[in-house]
């Protein structure tokens, strides 16, 4: 049944209809109301789901779920015991970039079409015994798991980095603590600039899911695009836990905004919805790639969890690899983001409001 409501808009919208319907004839009702609250933040409705979370957390004190939800979507400090299948914890900030720099970075994306090639998949699926461990290490295409292309990275390696790198660290250490991860003393940092054209998405997966990748510890997502946007779609998705309840948080590809999250999460790319063929319409992103940890060290969880963090991949892709691969974008867009914890420098220029900057 998940799979099929994550596959249909028209299921969302009766779900919808039938839970304000019943708030409205009980307003005190709080299982509806946190039920409402997910298909809204499933729909990438964040503002009107945190409406929903406030009150239940008003109604019902000691809801776990709630309280933590509240503290996801309004950027207040996360509660010390999180909830069981938790909602993974994010950190937006906007204009991310000098405009300058912005651009100068979309007309490389533009002038890299021909150098661009299959992005590949590392982290594990049912067929990856069956491969040789060169191949799974290296990743490879696999075009069931992800449709999407990847600017050579000999360009981002001499382009990119030198000034990119420099501003990530900046950020890293305003969000970590926010996403409760602890930064490390020494971290490489893997840089990658995808491109989704129509038809483009990622099936639900996690950063550290293999061993070959298990040290990476949070995962970024720099959006950017060209003016006016000619597509639509292409929303990272969040899972609760491991998937396994069916609700997500969605959230939009904003044009010079940077999202970070833990790289244990589930997260998908939703499909990218385009009526453009033009390469330089597609979705650009600096992302998938994420801090590392060095020497094999777990930062900011314990053993237990890291394992449970790389063991729980596969269980997960079993129940979730080919969720919204083929109807998103048709639900229409949020029209609020997430504030930051921590107090905002105007060099970070981060909007800490409910609002979309304008």
């Amino acid at each position: 049944m998940t799979r099929l409501l994550l596959r249909s808009d028209g299921l969302f919208a009766q779900a919808e209809t039938a839970l304000r319907r019943a708030v409205a004839t009980t307003p005190d009702d709080a299982a509806a109301l946190l039920r409402l609250g997910d298909v809204l933040r499933s729909k990438g409705e964040l503002r009107e789901a945190l409406e929903c979370y406030r009150r239940v957390a008003s109604l019902r004190p000691a809801d776990r779920r709630a309280s933590w939800l509240v503290a996801v979507l309004s950027g207040t400090a996360l509660p010390e015991q999180p909830p069981a299948a938790a909602p993974v914890p994010f950190v937006r900030q906007t204009d991310f970039l000098p405009p300058k720099r912005c651009a100068a970075l979309l007309a490389l994306a533009l002038a890299s079409r021909q150098r661009c090639e299959p992005g590949l998949v590392i982290a594990p699926s049912p067929g990856e015994n069956e491969r040789p461990q060169t191949v799974v290490e290296k990743g490879f295409a696999d075009p069931a798991r992800r449709n999407a292309l990847m600017v050579d990275r000999r360009i981002v390696e001499q382009e990119v980095r030198p000034w990119f790198e420099a501003r990530l660290r900046d950020a890293f250490a305003e969000a970590l603590p926010r996403l409760r991860l602890r930064e490390p003393r020494e971290y490489r940092v893997e840089i990658g600039m995808s491109a989704y054209l129509g038809g483009g998405f990622f099936a639900a997966h996690k950063d550290n899911g293999a061993s070959v990748v298990h040290t990476r510890l949070v995962s970024f997502a720099y959006y950017f695009h060209r003016h006016p946007k000619r597509f639509s779609g292409g929303e990272l998705l969040l899972h609760d836990g491991d998937g396994e309840a069916g609700a997500f948080t969605r959230i939009e590809p904003w044009h010079n905004s940077i999202v970070f999250f833990p790289g244990a999460c589930l997260h998908q790319v939703a499909a990218v919805e385009s009526e453009s063929p033009d390469f330089g319409d597609a979705r650009f992103a600096l992302a998938r790639r994420s801090a590392r940890r060095l020497h094999g060290r777990t930062f900011g969880m314990s053993g237990e969890d890291a394992g449970a963090a790389v063991g729980g991949a596969v269980s997960g892709y079993r129940n979730l690899t080919r969720l919204l691969l083929h109807s998103d974008g048709l639900w229409g867009v949020p029209r609020w983001r997430c504030s930051a914890s921590w107090r905002p420098t105007p060099r970070m220029r981060t909007r800490c409001s409910a609002e979309r900057p304008r």
